[in-house]
């Protein structure tokens, strides 16, 4: 026997005899949405199939267990038929071919594509043509279909169009739309999806769901996972760093009762907290984010990538962890501006990423909290023109939150050692430190009433020498305009 075994883009001969027959099959699988079972193929769909294809020859579908079918041919006329028609749509689910391999085994696969009706709401009339609609859908994915309501502009308000996604990739909320005469932001609204796992990038279930999620609790929930260190615990030494820097930097002791440290991920983001009867759960675990569930709240420790693309992901977990309704406070770098004036030198973001931040802020239902201090909480620590502002580090929360800790806000410290400002947050007022250096402020004079306030001060007369008098004078007057 002759295989033919379809490979990529070339076919490849292998001989083997099979009972003294010699055949030609020609092999593929074909695999149908997780919708529609396929343990035993139903009838109306292989009658379908066989209506589509319309092969000259033998064609039979044998089922191999979840939702996957092998498909026996005897020719190579009906091989390419199948391989290079389509997209074939069979019981209102779209099949993809894939190469024949031996030991397929369909438990290992993992399937991450799913048939979505998009809309475009808001389009104009004037983009409503097939060809056009088929062109925006191609950026989500792999169109199939305008739907007949958006060619005949029957319905209106938006057009639709039936596009195979992979819903392990991010999936932009809007796309550039570029035409002659200037470019616009088209808004993507997606339709019902199936059941997708942001952490398995899987089809079948939510990321509530997810089974390994669990798992990872109840390891969490184990002490023998934790890395324990006494109640004083210093910082890493550094030293040889700190000499290649040229910079002594003081190692403070802080106590602390448990260090968590997850698996093999990179040590840029670490949970802390102090002992105590309570010990908080694993939600999360990833390099942009740690998400611990702690006394009936959420708290997530935010370190967003640099990268727009990067992120995305990271906002899709974010939008996940809104499904468990809990209290919950988002607190960290996310290495991104909300808008225009949250920067400050440098190459402006990309337009892009500013909207996919606020999205997901919108989608999550978060609001960022009042937050004092410095304008900026981030700069790379150059001067003159090469000098770069940031406003990246905030704190994010939703309503269930701000109903249990009434109050809250947030204000930046002052720089020390890192070139970040560090946020801290508090359900009471920070009061402001007794020995902030006196700084005179020139918007002072245009008030109407600060000219009274000097002359007040002033008037009232010291005894004592010249300079002495001056001096009483002048700590008078800077006490009055401090208060």
């Amino acid at each position: 026997m002759d295989l033919w075994e379809i490979e990529s883009s070339f076919l490849r001969v292998a001989s083997s005899e099979r009972n003294g027959a010699s055949t030609y099959e020609e092999m593929a699988k074909e695999k149908l949405g997780r919708s529609c079972s396929l343990e035993q193929l139903p009838t109306p769909a292989r009658a379908q199939a066989i209506a589509l294809w319309q092969p000259k020859g033998t064609c039979r579908l044998i089922p191999v267990g979840k939702g996957y079918i092998t498909i026996f041919l005897d020719n190579e006329e009906d091989r390419n038929k199948i391989w290079s028609g389509g997209p074939w749509v069979i019981g209102k689910q779209l099949l993809r071919l894939s190469p024949w391999s031996p030991f397929f085994d369909p438990e290992k696969q993992r399937n991450t594509h799913a048939l979505v009706w998009v809309k475009f709401p808001g389009l104009g009339v004037e983009f409503w043509e097939v060809d056009t609609l088929m062109v925006l859908g191609r950026t989500l994915g792999t169109p199939i279909q305008v739907d007949h309501s958006s060619t005949t502009i029957e319905f209106g308000y938006f057009a639709k169009v039936l596009v195979e996604v992979d819903l392990a990739d991010p999936i932009p909320k809007k796309i550039l739309v570029e035409v002659e005469g200037g470019d616009f932001l088209q808004k993507v609204e997606l339709g019902a999806t199936p059941k997708f796992c942001s952490h398995c990038k899987i089809i079948g279930h939510t990321f509530v769901e997810c089974r390994a999620i669990k798992e990872q609790v109840q390891r969490a929930e184990d002490p023998k996972n934790f890395t324990k260190r006494s109640q004083q615990l210093k910082t890493p030494s550094q030293r040889t760093k700190r000499r290649e820097l040229g910079k002594k930097i003081k190692e403070r002791p802080f106590p602390m009762g448990r260090i968590w440290t997850w698996g093999q991920r990179p040590g840029n983001l670490w949970c802390l907290w102090k002992s105590g009867p309570n010990v908080p759960v694993l939600v999360v675990a990833s390099s942009q984010q740690i998400a611990i569930s702690y006394d009936g709240f959420l708290l997530s420790a935010i370190h967003g990538m640099v990268t727009t693309s990067a992120r995305r992901a990271f906002w899709t977990d974010m939008e996940s962890i809104t499904n468990l309704n809990l209290p919950w406070l988002a607190i960290g770098n996310f290495n991104c501006i909300r808008s225009w004036d949250e920067r400050s030198g440098g190459t402006g973001p990309l337009p892009c990423s500013i909207t996919d931040f606020n999205d997901c802020i919108d989608a999550c239902r978060l609001t960022e909290s009042f937050t004092s201090g410095p304008k900026y909480s981030w700069r790379n620590n150059q001067k003159g023109r090469a000098k770069i502002l940031r406003r990246l580090d905030r704190a994010l929360y939703n309503n269930a939150w701000i109903q249990k800790f009434d109050g809250w806000s947030c204000k930046y410290l002052a720089r020390d050692n890192s070139d970040h400002s560090a946020l801290v947050g508090s359900i009471q007022s920070i009061p402001k430190p007794s020995n902030i250096p006196f700084r005179f402020l020139s918007g002072w004079v245009t008030a109407s009433s600060f000219r009274d306030l000097v002359i007040c001060s002033w008037d009232e007369s010291f005894i004592g020498d010249p300079n002495f008098v001056l001096m009483k004078k002048l700590q008078r007057l800077k006490a009055a305009i401090k208060t």
